[in-house]
């Protein structure tokens, strides 16, 4: 085709001569000023008048605008699916070492020592005796820690002492537990009645001091004179297992 005609005129008569050659019903579109969308027909073909006799095949062409067409909106990622929550931790777990503490070692020997299930056992029985931490109970071991004896000492519902008789040299662990709220072994600075408090009776000994309450279960180490938390809240009543 010879050229672009803007009003589109020349091009009519052009496509017109090629349509007779293409068939009697083409669909095709050609820029205008605007895009259109044309249709043509033969004389007797479909769409078409009807062709007289000895009359020539004209095409008939007919143009509208195109329809605009709305494409389709892309479709949203589907939004990322939200992260599994943790598993709660079960009670009493025991977690493992932290490699910056300087206490590790003497944190872990007390922390398997308490996870004894006698021991656990008798620490449930002093907190059930002290009415849940409404009291002071107590109980203490001779011997050692491979090798031991539990010696119940009751309570005298008292929220500051129990009753308690201690062996020198023979006894190893005491236990006892602070009354609600509870909290670490009292010192010669902090006990409720001025006395000695439970860090240097534990000096005195030649023993380590154990204290579960409602606070947690923390030990007085007399070797190295540091309390130690042990575990947070109850969870020394509940059997010791490898936090996962």
């Amino acid at each position: 085709m010879n050229g672009h005609d803007p009003t589109g005129e020349q091009d009519f008569i052009e496509y017109a001569l090629l349509i007779q050659l293409i068939g009697p019903l083409t669909w095709f579109t050609f820029d205008l000023p605007a895009a259109y969308q044309c249709f043509s027909s033969l004389p007797g073909g479909p769409g078409g008048p009807a062709k007289g006799a000895g009359e020539e095949s004209v095409a008939v062409v007919a143009c509208e605008p195109k329809t605009p067409t709305t494409p389709n909106p892309p479709t949203p990622p589907k939004p990322p699916r939200p992260p599994k929550p943790p598993k709660p931790k079960p009670k009493g777990c025991i977690p493992p070492p932290d490699p910056s503490d300087p206490f590790a070692g003497a944190r872990r020997a007390a922390l398997e020592f308490s996870c004894h299930p006698d021991i656990r056992s008798a620490m449930n029985n002093m907190w059930m005796l002290s009415q849940n931490g409404q009291f002071e109970a107590c109980f203490h071991c001779n011997g050692s820690s491979s090798e031991y004896t539990i010696v119940p000492d009751g309570t005298a519902y008292s929220k500051v002492n129990c009753p308690f008789k201690l062996t020198p040299d023979v006894t190893f662990a005491w236990f006892h537990n602070h009354a609600n709220p509870g909290g670490p072994p009292s010192t010669p600075d902090n006990h409720a009645e001025g006395g000695p408090g439970d860090t240097a009776l534990a000096d005195e000994y030649k023993m380590d001091s154990f204290v579960p309450s409602m606070d947690g279960l923390y030990v007085y180490n007399h070797i190295i004179k540091q309390a130690l938390k042990l575990q947070d809240n109850l969870d020394w009543q509940h059997p010791c297992v490898p936090c996962k």
